[in-house]
């Protein structure tokens, strides 16, 4: 929460105080940060459009090795002049294997283990700062210590791309993937990087997924770190914020900052148009099914849980029981990037099972309704959130007492009857009740 709210809630603030506040934060948000690097050139570096959260990031800002080394809010890193030993990092695998090849492949094969040394800057002393919390950055850190640019210069191959440093966790789950993909339009934003796109470092080793090739089309290119020659010096490198530290995964919060633009960035980017308009007269209402698929080595059968067992009777039960608009069922991540996006921005209504597919709540369009199935009680706030961030109609319904699960749990049969009087609300809410909506009793 910003400084200013904590303000506002406090019962004894004085509202000159909070006037004052107002107007000196208006002035930093406006005005450009500038920090020395060890030549004693300035470097306008960091942005911050009006959101709190930018102001919160500036506001925690920690500087040291000369301003070469700057970390913000516990959460994320900006490096100068930072070289990367690529054969400091250690691990069974390079990454970007086919999955056919590393069938049954343990997780922790999937990350590198850095040295001291793997990243190095040029500056004095050891210590450069502490994340509060063990996690991967915690560690990167550790392995930081410094080099003698006029000594080192000369054997390391520069880089002057801004570039983020991601280490993806569920690389292949399109829900923890959209939160590292958010993160990084959020280093772009921050960071002001807005004449062109930064390059992306994979600083992990897991094989190919399906999620990868949407990277290169979101930024400017995605590398991973063993495709790097051996020493590497990148002018601007930042410690991207991890997946389950983002925004998005902050439940609690009223609103997602930035939502709407990085909807617009992510539909500009696959060229996708937006000019989809609500007509109550004939709604796109879409299905997600959830269906088997081997996505990671860890699951070679690739059977999932959550899935709809009665696909078909409640496909034929829905077109019925509206028959002027189009009712349709898909496993949409079977589709391309573009053809998933296409599909969703013309949505009015989508329904699914609890799963990363709903993510696609995102990109519906401003007037539309997600609808949340659960096999049982469970209380899940990944997708609520989104559509109460994008100001979408959201219903649910659960499976309470788990009398509906079939094949072992594996699937559930979803009860028509109680779909269609979800709906029925839904369209109250999506189109009024003065609107001539068909429906057909059942």
């Amino acid at each position: 929460m910003s400084y200013i709210k904590r303000l506002l809630r406090h019962k004894y603030i004085c509202l000159p105080l909070v006037a004052a506040q107002l107007l000196i934060t208006s002035v930093v948000i406006l005005h450009q940060v500038y920090l020395h690097d060890d030549r004693g050139r300035h470097a306008a570096r960091e942005i911050a459009p009006e959101h709190p959260i930018f102001t919160e990031w500036r506001t925690s800002r920690k500087v040291s090795c000369l301003g070469q080394f700057v970390a913000y809010d516990n959460k994320f890193a900006y490096l100068k002049n930072v070289a990367i030993n690529r054969d400091l990092f250690i691990g069974k695998r390079k990454g970007g294997e086919s999955l056919s090849s590393v069938v049954n492949q343990v997780e922790e094969d999937e990350y590198l283990r850095c040295k001291p040394g793997a990243f190095r800057l040029p500056c004095g002393g050891t210590t450069f700062y502490y994340f509060a919390e063990e996690n991967h950055l915690s560690r990167w850190v550790r392995c930081l210590s410094k080099y003698n640019p006029s000594h080192d210069n000369n054997t390391l191959w520069m880089n002057s791309r801004f570039t983020i440093a991601v280490l993806r966790y569920e690389y292949v789950n399109i829900y923890h993937t959209m939160t590292d993909w958010y993160n990084a339009f959020l280093m772009k934003a921050f960071f002001r990087q807005t004449h062109s796109d930064p390059d992306i470092l994979f600083i992990d080793a897991h094989p190919e997924g399906s999620l990868d090739s949407t990277w290169s089309v979101l930024f400017h290119a995605a590398k991973r770190l063993k495709s790097l020659p051996a020493q590497t010096r990148f002018s601007q490198l930042v410690f991207n914020l991890r997946g389950y530290d983002s925004p998005m995964s902050q439940f609690a919060e009223i609103e997602l900052p930035l939502v709407e633009e990085f909807r617009t960035f992510f539909l500009n980017k696959f060229g996708v148009a937006d000019h989809h308009a609500l007509n109550c007269n004939h709604l796109s209402i879409l299905f997600i099914w959830r269906r088997d698929y081997v996505t990671h080595p860890r699951n070679p059968s690739g059977r999932i849980t959550r899935k709809i067992a009665n696909e078909k009777e409640l496909l034929s039960h829905i077109r019925g029981a509206y028959p002027s608009h189009t009712v349709q069922g898909i496993q949409i991540d079977k589709l391309s990037m573009k053809e998933q996006l296409s599909l969703v921005t013309s949505t009015d209504i989508m329904i699914g099972m609890h799963g990363a597919g709903l993510t696609h709540a995102l990109f519906l369009p401003n007037k539309a309704a997600l609808v949340e199935l659960f096999p049982k009680l469970l209380a899940l706030e990944h997708f609520s959130s989104i559509a109460r961030w994008r100001h979408l109609i959201y219903e649910s319904w659960s499976d309470i007492e788990n009398e509906y699960l079939v094949d072992e749990g594996y699937a559930t049969k979803v009860p028509h009857k109680e779909v269609h009087s979800i709906l029925r609300n839904v369209l109250r809410k999506l189109c009024g009740h003065n609107s001539k909506i068909s429906i057909v009793s059942h």
